[in-house]
């Protein structure tokens, strides 16, 4: 499992447009086989949103996934 810190989340010209976003945090993750994989914002004190996208910086394409 890993944490990210947010304190020093800014946004970027070329973020994804998720509406009124005021910081982002990318995470790369690269799964090494198939599965279930889980995103956890819980203790966040703020909204947390998450968006799970492939390609590269500035031509990044969302991924269909499921909320649980």
């Amino acid at each position: 499992m890993d944490s990210l810190s947010t304190l020093d989340a800014t946004t970027a010209d070329d973020d994804p447009m998720c509406g009124g976003l005021t910081a982002t945090v990318w995470y790369r993750f690269t799964p090494t086989r198939t599965g279930i994989y889980v995103a956890i914002t819980q203790g966040s004190s703020y909204e947390a949103q998450v968006s799970v996208l492939t390609g590269t910086r500035g031509a990044l394409t969302p991924v269909e996934f499921r909320l649980h």
